[in-house]
């Protein structure tokens, strides 16, 4: 199931715990451990991996990101949906992987903007502030979680799945709402720092 459905609520049955607490109660699990070892790190290091290994900047927000589980519960897993990702050719020249490009969505040919903002933009922005934010809010709000701890786990799974070789600004970028006649999309400097990444705000208030 998409994400989403984690922390969203029914909407023929508004007052019904989330998908989330009922998970997190029935596994028997401390919540923030849940969250860390079930969400957090799964997605965290499948992006990751997915960016170093291959090129490709998965938009894991909550639409596109799936979460799976058993009918107990005691399994789960963190899968990802949607080809439709930006890649960046230098990346996989370095890694030797040769195979031909699509003929769109390729960083410095028809995607002008530089590599780490492209990863700024679907990390920090995508992931982090559309889906994992989310996540960390509800949790907090029904479950008690603070949000620091998963905060701390998403910058700690990034750091060791080799995040860091992306070499991402020091502040997030995101798309500068602008509509341009051709139809591109540009990004600016949002001047923020990451919360789920190593960066100047990975103080402990972070």
């Amino acid at each position: 199931m998409p994400l989403f459905a984690l922390y969203g609520r029914d909407v023929r049955w508004p007052d019904h715990p989330t998908l989330l607490e009922q998970l997190v109660i029935r596994s028997g699990e401390d919540p923030a451990s849940w969250l860390v070892r079930r969400v957090v790190t799964p997605m965290v290091a499948l992006w990751a991996h997915a960016a170093v290994r291959t090129g490709c900047a998965l938009e894991m927000h909550g639409q596109n990101t799936l979460f799976g589980y058993d009918r107990d519960g005691r399994r789960s897993a963190v899968f990802y949906r949607d080809c439709a990702v930006n890649i960046d050719p230098a990346i996989r020249a370095r890694r030797g992987l040769t195979r031909p490009l699509p003929e769109v969505n390729i960083i410095s040919r028809d995607v002008r903007q530089p590599a780490p903002h492209v990863f700024s933009l679907v990390y920090d922005g995508f992931m982090a502030h559309h889906a994992l934010e989310r996540l960390a809010e509800v949790a907090a709000e029904t479950l008690g979680v603070d949000p620091r701890l998963l905060r701390q786990a998403g910058r700690a799974a990034f750091t060791a799945h080799g995040g860091q070789s992306l070499d991402l600004p020091a502040t997030v970028f995101y798309y500068d709402d602008v509509l341009r006649p051709d139809g591109r999309w540009s990004l600016k400097d949002t001047g923020e720092h990451p919360r789920w990444r190593p960066g100047p705000s990975t103080h402990p208030a972070a």
